[in-house]
């Protein structure tokens, strides 16, 4: 049984311009879902992946390409936006700033956590 990441069932819409690809990588090491590979120095959709995609926007993000577009589970390309400038520190516009510049993605090791750590 998995938990949904949001209430959309169905996995979101992978659509890549393959014209555009330099092959970076980039999206098959930020996808957690397993969604890319390589193949012929061009990145296309995996048939390994293991949920389908969840949506995260991250591969449309480190795209510097711009070939790659996810639609469905409530993300289209129209959700993006530039990041601030990173001097913008004060006022409601430098938390503003902070607040969109972050970004997460979860990736742990398969070690024992320090016992100084817990």
């Amino acid at each position: 049984m998995a938990v949904p990441t949001l209430r959309a069932k169905e996995p979101a819409n992978i659509l890549i311009d393959t014209n555009k690809c330099t092959g970076c990588g980039q999206c098959v090491e930020v996808c957690k879902d397993l969604n890319y590979e390589i193949v012929n120095r061009k990145v296309v959709k995996s048939d390994k992946f293991i949920f389908g995609c969840i949506g995260c926007g991250h591969c449309m993000m480190v795209c510097k390409a711009g070939e790659i577009v996810i639609e469905g589970r409530e993300l289209s390309p129209k959700d993006l936006f530039d990041l601030p400038d990173k001097n913008i520190v004060q006022g409601y516009e430098g938390l503003m700033a902070i607040l969109q510049r972050r970004r997460s993605v979860r990736e742990f090791k398969d070690k024992p956590v320090e016992s100084e750590k817990k």
